[in-house]
């Protein structure tokens, strides 16, 4: 089998565009379709492009790794299309399973004082089909989980100084267990952060595989729940787009764990409304976003500004709820969203796609929905 390695990092890119929806284009809307493909050939037809899905079992649910571009890097620096046998993907993909298998045995679980019985029933319950590979570790295990996962993964896919996070080829959900955290929130506090990655897992995942003259692959999610790299026919991505969407769902999921599971609907700092501030100013959080930090301060997660911003479209249309959920593995159900989101105000679903990529943005994304539905950003 050739040498894998991962594709460089995506470099993040400004998409702070808040001026209505002028900042929707073509490229923009390409992003979208390319989450509901027809056709894997390029305009001219060129050989080289998968002729139809490549299904492996990735642990809990077959997956189809769409190969939208299979492609030789030649020793001058082009790129000329090229097919790849089944026999390498199913190496690739043997490689992908063992180290999540030697992983998972690997870290196991920290299950002391959590019920991760009703943290998997609400998942189910919600039709996400999540991973059954999640792993709950101290956060001083997480340089170690770090190096183990980083040959498949890629250095900047995997985080050992946040909360928790899912990896992609590995489809493994892991969560930091901090105890510090614990102590002013409870052990549930750990349960709903397992929800958010768990909520990750449940999408579609689709695989773009290079190769180079010299027999190195190089191999990089395209495809990732809602999440779509657009790529330039380099290495590099030229784009990454529909994050903003993505995290939000997965703290919703959150959200909803804390207020319908939990019993906490003024969340685990018990508040009406918490005010943050951000680069767009003062907003509002629901409160089954809050967590008491260490400090006895009130904090919140990033992903809530953004889980804001759908709570107000699911508000107008509840049925957006389910629709993402299934959207984020079944292309009719994107579409379904992409519908949904536009007739609650023309374009939004475009422009939301495409910009608040980075975490950043997230409440420029959420002062974009408030202008258009007429809402107040510091009033919830």
């Amino acid at each position: 089998m050739p040498e894998i390695h991962d594709q460089p990092d995506p470099q993040p890119h400004d998409f702070s565009n808040t001026e209505g929806i002028d900042g929707t284009n073509a490229e923009v809307d390409a992003a979208a379709d390319m989450l509901c493909p027809t056709d894997y050939r390029d305009d001219e037809g060129e050989e080289g492009y998968s002729d139809g899905p490549y299904t492996y079992e990735q642990g809990h649910m077959p997956i189809t790794t769409r190969l939208i571009r299979t492609v030789i890097l030649r020793e001058d620096g082009t790129y000329e299309p090229a097919g790849l046998a089944d026999s390498v993907l199913d190496e690739l993909d043997t490689l992908y399973t063992t180290t999540a298998d030697e992983v998972y045995a690997q870290f196991g679980q920290d299950r002391e004082g959590l019920d991760l019985g009703r943290t998997r029933a609400f998942v189910d319950g919600l039709g996400v089909t999540a991973t059954d590979k999640h792993i709950i570790i101290p956060r001083s295990s997480g340089v170690t989980l770090k190096k183990a996962l980083i040959p498949i993964e890629g250095a900047g896919q995997i985080a050992s100084d946040i909360l928790g996070f899912y990896a992609i080829k590995s489809d493994t959900a892991v969560v930091y267990r901090d105890r510090a955290l614990e102590q002013e929130n409870g052990p549930e506090l750990t349960e709903a952060l397992q929800v958010h990655e768990l909520m990750h897992s449940g999408g579609r995942v689709e695989i773009q595989v290079t190769t180079s003259g010299n027999g190195l692959l190089y191999a990089a999610p395209s495809r990732f729940g809602h999440v779509v790299a657009i790529y330039n026919g380099e290495l590099l991505s030229e784009r990454i787009v529909g994050n903003f969407i993505e995290e939000g769902v997965a703290q919703q999921g959150f959200g909803r764990y804390v207020k319908e599971v939990l019993g906490k609907p003024q969340g685990f700092a018990e508040v009406d409304k918490h005010i943050v501030a951000t680069n767009a100013g003062r907003l509002a959080v629901p409160p089954e976003h809050t967590v008491i930090g260490k400090d006895g301060l009130i904090v919140t997660p990033n992903a809530a500004i953004a889980a804001r911003a759908l709570g107000h479209l699911i508000d107008r249309d509840p049925a957006l709820w389910p629709a993402l959920i299934a959207g984020a593995r079944d292309d009719e159900a994107f579409t379904e969203v992409r519908g949904r989101i536009n007739a609650i105000a023309p374009g939004m679903f475009e422009h939301l796609q495409g910009n608040y990529n980075d975490k950043t943005l997230y409440g420029h994304g959420v002062l974009y929905v408030c202008n258009r539905l007429g809402i107040w950003p510091d009033r919830l």
